[in-house]
């Protein structure tokens, strides 16, 4: 990687069975009337390899296709509430969180 000044940067991580198992990152994705996103950004998320994860969906009461396309994916947490906007939403999922980034 080039960190932008013509240096190259290498990250290491501890691994553990290919996976980095010593940190969990969690996935905050606010939605609101996301239907015709919500699958592709899901779908993102889970090509993540070698990651342990979580991701978790806050969503503002959506009255698209929203809803019924985050009840098709069991591994996600997700909630449908209303919030005060895109950071509260953010905030809300913080509070959710368990991982370490």
């Amino acid at each position: 990687m080039d960190d932008g000044h013509g240096a190259h940067v290498c990250l290491e991580f501890p691994e553990s069975r290919g996976v980095f198992s010593s940190v969990q990152f969690s996935f905050i994705t606010p939605s609101f009337n996301q239907g015709r996103f919500i699958h592709d950004c899901i779908e993102s998320v889970k090509t993540q390899e070698r990651v342990d994860c979580e991701h978790i969906v806050v969503d503002a009461c959506s009255t698209d296709e929203t809803l019924s396309i985050l009840k098709t994916y069991t591994h996600l947490q997700w909630v449908s509430e209303p919030d005060k906007a895109q950071t509260d939403a953010i905030n809300r999922g913080f509070l959710r969180a368990n991982g370490d980034w």
